[in-house]
């Protein structure tokens, strides 16, 4: 099928020592959308004796839209002599502009570099109607999309872009250079998959132990899920390619953040300070200390239970006996105490006793010393919650 030719053309207006770079970058997303042809940018290669103006007439007369590139300085750029360029009738950017604004083209004035749209009351008397055409912007931080938006309304006055064939693989540059027009690898996003995959594979190996190393899964898996989410940004704006890895990245990231959460053990220990008779850690519990009578010795009928005792609730209890009196302390396995009492001797191998617990339940306990000293049987009944049942003490170390 024969190629049709070109439709609308573009004419880019720039000053060199204003927007040169911008120009050329703009230049090149033009070009790359309608095609090399259809895009007029500089005159400077106008062969002597040909009269600039009659050239400037020609190309725009062949242009659709006329672009005029504005920086910070475009107003206000000066000759070598101290004059202001834009005052000089010969000076290109007024003639092109001026042309422009007299011919049926549409005028698109585009500001960069954060430049304000002049008024006109600071243009020349032929340029003054730029300052009512309205300004599209092009900001570094917005290129890609910025130059996207003008590209869809060029489309509406000089019509849409040649269909050409998508262009063959670029080889890498021998020097290991940059190929142009390549996107870069998403590094980002392979950053934030490694990190949530060793943040994964410590979870499998050893899971998480302590307080710290949960702290310090959970700060791992945030920063993968920021640097994920980092990379998806740089895609947006054409600076990496790789969507696809740069969501799963932000998705691994959320799923170990919630791994290295539901991992955290709630059953860690309280480890106390050794318990010491007269001295117990009362650890989060607020336990009343019974104060010891004063009583009289031992007499040589009672039995002697003094010291630590394993009960076969699984709880250690501590007694503390004066006399025929007796303080029992209860510890559960972490060494917190959990229960208080108090009693005496109602024979010389009977105890009987009243507690406290640390939910606030109280009972009573009776005792019976074997005959060995070295077992104590016997029941318990928790007046508060109604719960009753036997206990068998075997004593564990003796205090003299």
């Amino acid at each position: 099928m024969k190629k049709q030719p070109p439709q609308g053309r573009i004419f880019l207006s720039y000053r060199r020592e204003d927007t040169s770079g911008y120009a050329g970058r703009l230049f090149d997303h033009i070009k790359n959308h309608f095609g090399k042809d259809r895009v007029f940018m500089d005159i400077s290669n106008i062969e002597p004796g040909v009269d600039f103006v009659d050239s400037i007439e020609k190309a725009l007369s062949s242009c659709d839209a006329f672009l005029v590139l504005i920086g910070r300085n475009w107003l206000d750029c000066r000759d070598a002599s101290g004059g202001r360029r834009l005052d000089n009738p010969d000076d290109f950017i007024r003639i092109e502009t001026g042309t422009a604004l007299k011919r049926n083209v549409r005028v698109f004035p585009i500001l960069v570099k954060g430049a304000q749209m002049p008024e006109s009351k600071d243009l020349p008397d032929d340029l003054a109607a730029l300052a009512r055409r309205n300004a599209h912007e092009l900001s570094d931080q917005r290129w890609e999309y910025d130059c996207n938006q003008l590209l869809t309304v060029l489309e509406s006055i000089v019509g849409p872009p040649e269909q050409t064939p998508d262009p063959l693989p670029v080889p890498p540059r021998p020097d290991g250079g940059e190929v142009p027009g390549a996107k870069k690898r998403n590094t980002k996003a392979i950053v934030s998959l490694a990190i949530s995959a060793l943040v994964l594979l410590a979870l499998l190996t050893e899971g998480i132990e302590d307080s710290d190393a949960f702290v310090g899964g959970v700060a791992l898996a945030v920063v993968a899920l920021i640097v994920g989410l980092i990379s998806l940004y740089d895609v947006k704006m054409n600076k990496a390619g790789g969507r696809g890895m740069a969501i799963g990245s932000i998705v691994c990231g959320v799923l170990v953040a919630l791994m290295v959460v539901g991992d955290y053990p709630t059953d860690v220990p309280y480890v106390p300070d050794p318990v010491v008779p007269g001295q117990l850690n009362m650890g989060t519990q607020n336990l009343p200390q019974p104060v010891m009578p004063a009583v009289p010795a031992v007499p040589q009928s009672t039995a002697s239970v003094n010291g630590s005792w394993q009960g076969s609730d699984g709880f250690t209890y501590m007694i503390e006996q004066s006399g025929n009196r007796v303080n029992v302390y209860g510890l559960n396995v972490y060494g917190v105490q959990i229960m208080t009492g108090q009693g005496s001797f109602g024979g010389a191998k009977t105890i009987h006793f009243n507690y406290t617990l640390a939910d606030g339940s109280v009972g009573e306990s009776t005792l019976q010393v074997a005959d060995s000293g070295q077992v104590m049987n016997g029941t318990f009944s928790n007046h508060t919650t109604g719960l009753f049942g036997r206990i068998i003490l075997s004593r564990q170390n003796a205090v003299r």
